[in-house]
């Protein structure tokens, strides 16, 4: 057998990745004898139609050669039903790949068998999953242990190197050793567990899979691997993480291949499974190898892996797949959406940040009691939970729909932990002086933000040539209102050098948590026990003539928000349901809606049961000469 080392760069792979040179796994056929539930490619008895010929397949096999490819996997279906199967295995010798096979090993008889001993193969894996016919057939179908053993004492009698792949599942998973000492009597020369998984046919279907931990799974197994080292190799396979953490780059797409029987070509056989879309849309019967690496979809996933990596994915995409999901979602709007300047919807995962918030925090906060008091606030750039904080809240949550925002509070908050409040400003701030947003301020900070935001800054400084000012310009940004002094002045915790330095005290001392959630979802999205001293839902209210579809909006926005928010209210807690700036028109500020007009507002809001309805007027944001309002109610016990 022909080993591969696993102690480089590729050792998370389950691919067994050469540290020089490349690997392709062929799906040489889609036609297979067996059904299996879990098979990946959905094989089935049919000859396939439009599966490559043998002319394509060596043409295919000179070019994997050219392209430093090494080692050839052939997989199937079953690959012995394809009549010139050891023809291509004997051109792929001679053109110099290394290489092995999977096998389900029902077709393989002593005439087989004698005949790739002949063939330079470095392994014949064979798929058998249970100690006894009645544990294999549930997986691999009926008389399918007699055929496979039938096969497997043909290879070893041979002298062929014959690993078995056994898969774990619910029904097997404490059968493991007996089935160590099957391949022993056997004669097998390896076995190698991994876990059944819920794919191809068995998408979505759980009833088969095993729930014990990974982690106790590879203890069982390095014992047995133990017990049993005189008389055979015992490995294991896990496709998740399992404690232990290798760094290395996904080599799927460059020094990784997974062809189909079609002839389309994918960066990895778990990439066509769960994320088709960086599967070749050009195949083999019309195109060359080295055209279909340069599409679209094989230098996408590589750029994808790049960032990933960047952002500390620095293993399996695959088995980071909820952060590779947010990774796409985040591509798709720095490739659509960045430069829209208008059509976004006002509430949307995207809609521009406002770097501090526009309200006059410093005019209604103090009005409110925050001392250990549990918060849950609109995201507000972060501004409502650092002056919550400030003011003594012990539990803040916050919600927006706009991810953006999240994403931003993060930068804002970690940088806030670590900084003095100069230092804090120049960062983000506009002003003469230090570059607003610095890549290298940015650096300092971003292994202490999550893993999304993470990507979406770094994805953001590289379309702005790492300039924090070309990006504070940029169309990620509402930059209306954002001149320095308002800023600081509406702002408590960046009144002066004391009391930013008990925020950030505070900041360090306490914890938040984020909902990503639209407001209409958010009494769904909340844990169903949690209730609040205080729910501040800032000027939302301003657009509710958006986001209902009814000339009645407000009283919509009280039945389907406002209540269900004071079910997550506490008796004597308050929920500021509307901040409403401009309150007396004065200056003939534009109104949005009928929030702004006092009775219209009390008649909607003023007779709710178990409240008290109030509100009070404080010095505007907009500037001198305004008055701004927070209309809020107080539960009170019935």
């Amino acid at each position: 057998m022909v080993k591969i080392s696993t102690k480089n760069k590729y050792a998370f792979c389950l691919f067994r990745i050469p540290e020089d040179g490349g690997r392709v796994i062929w799906e040489i056929t889609n036609r297979c004898n067996y059904r299996c539930p879990h098979c990946i490619f959905s094989s089935t008895a049919k000859k396939p139609k439009d599966e490559l010929s043998t002319g394509e397949v060596k043409k295919c096999i000179k070019d994997l050669k050219s392209a430093g490819i090494t080692h050839l996997k052939i997989t199937g279906g079953e690959p012995f039903l394809r009549e010139d199967i050891l023809e291509l295995m004997i051109f792929a010798d001679k053109v110099g790949l290394k290489t092995d096979i999977s096998t389900n090993a029902s077709v393989i008889d002593d005439e087989l068998a004698s005949k790739l001993k002949k063939l330079n193969i470095s392994m014949i894996h064979v798929g058998l999953d249970g100690c006894t016919p009645e544990l294999n057939e549930i997986v691999r179908g009926e008389k399918s242990f007699e055929r496979t053993t039938k096969g497997i004492k043909s290879l070893v009698k041979h002298g062929l190197y014959t690993r078995v792949g056994s898969l774990i599942f619910a029904q097997n998973e404490e059968k493991m050793e007996n089935m160590v000492k099957l391949c022993i009597d056997l004669g097998v020369d390896e076995v190698i567990f991994s876990r059944l998984e819920p794919v191809g046919r068995l998408r979505g279907n759980k009833n088969l899979i095993s729930l014990r931990l990974a982690t106790d799974l590879k203890n069982e197994i390095e014992i047995l691997t133990k017990k049993y080292k005189e008389h055979i190799k015992v490995s294991h396979s896990f496709t998740e993480k399992i404690g232990e953490k290798v760094d290395g780059v996904c080599p799927g797409g460059d020094k990784f291949l997974s062809i189909d029987h079609k002839g389309r070509v994918s960066p990895c056989t778990w990439v066509t499974e769960r994320a088709p879309q960086y599967v070749s849309g050009k195949d083999l019967h019309k195109y060359g190898l080295d055209e279909i690496l340069k599409s679209k979809e094989i230098s996408s996933y590589r750029s994808l892996v790049d960032r990933l990596a960047l952002a500390n994915i620095d293993y399996c995409p695959m088995e980071a797949i909820d952060e590779t999901k947010d990774a796409q979602k985040l591509d798709s709007f720095f490739e659509e959406h960045l430069h829209e300047t208008t059509g976004r919807p006002k509430f949307s995962e995207y809609n521009k940040i406002y770097s501090f918030t526009t309200e006059n925090i410093a005019g209604y906060f103090p009005k409110f009691d925050f001392k250990e008091k549990s918060v849950l606030t609109v995201g507000a750039s972060g501004d409502h939970l650092i002056n919550a904080y400030l003011l003594g809240a012990n539990n803040v949550k916050c919600f927006d729909i706009n991810l953006l925002a999240q994403y931003f509070t993060e930068l804002k908050v970690a940088y806030l932990k670590s900084h003095g409040l100069n230092t804090f400003k120049n960062f983000l701030m506009r002003d003469k002086g230090e570059e607003v947003l610095s890549y290298n301020n940015y650096n300092e900070v971003k292994g202490d933000i999550s893993f999304q935001a993470r990507y979406f800054f770094n994805q953001a400084y590289e379309r702005f040539d790492f300039n924090g000012e070309k990006l504070r310009e940029s169309e990620i940004f509402n930059n209306i209102y954002d001149e320095k002094q308002r800023k600081v002045s509406n702002n408590l915790y960046l009144e002066n050098e004391v009391i930013y330095s008990k925020a950030q005290k505070r900041i360090k001392e306490g914890c938040y948590h984020w909902v990503s959630s639209s407001l209409k979802n958010l009494g769904q999205e909340l844990d169903g026990h949690e209730t609040f001293d205080l729910i501040i839902l800032s000027n939302i209210s301003d657009y509710t003539h958006l986001m209902f579809n009814t000339d009645d909006y407000l009283s919509e926005f009280k039945n389907l928000i406002v209540s269900v928010l004071l079910g997550k209210l506490k008796t004597g807690g308050k929920i500021v349901f509307a901040y409403i700036y401009d309150f007396d028109s004065k200056n003939n500020s534009k109104k949005r809606n009928e929030i702004n007009d006092h009775k219209r507002r009390k008649e909607v809001f003023g007779g709710i049961e178990g409240t008290r309805y109030k509100e009070f007027v404080f010095d505007s944001a907009m500037g001198k000469g305004y008055r701004d309002a927070i209309a809020y109610l107080e539960k009170v016990k019935v």
